[in-house]
C-alpha cells in the first residue's frame, strides 16, 4: 500500500494496528481495548461482514477470559 510522503507515518501506524485483534500474545483487557480503539470504530471483514466496536470488544473479552492467545498470523 502506498500513500503520499506526508501521510506515510500515519499509514505505517495504521498498518501496525491491523493485526491488533488477531495476533497478540493474549487477548487485551477491556481497559486496553478502550485505550486504543475509537468509540466510533467499525470493521468490515474480508468476507464483507460488518462488525461493531461492541461486537469486537465482546469477542476480545471472551478470548481474554478463556486465556486464548490470538495467533491467527
Amino acid at each position: 500500500m502506498t500513500a503520499p510522503d506526508e501521510l506515510s507515518p500515519i499509514l505505517d501506524e495504521l498498518m501496525e494496528f491491523e493485526p491488533l485483534f488477531h495476533r497478540t500474545r493474549v487477548a487485551m483487557s477491556r481497559d486496553e481495548f478502550d485505550a486504543v480503539v475509537d468509540p466510533e470504530f467499525r470493521e468490515i471483514g474480508a468476507s464483507g461482514a460488518r462488525y461493531t466496536r461492541d461486537y469486537v470488544q465482546s469477542v476480545v473479552e471472551t478470548r481474554r477470559l478463556r486465556g486464548e492467545a490470538n495467533d491467527a498470523a
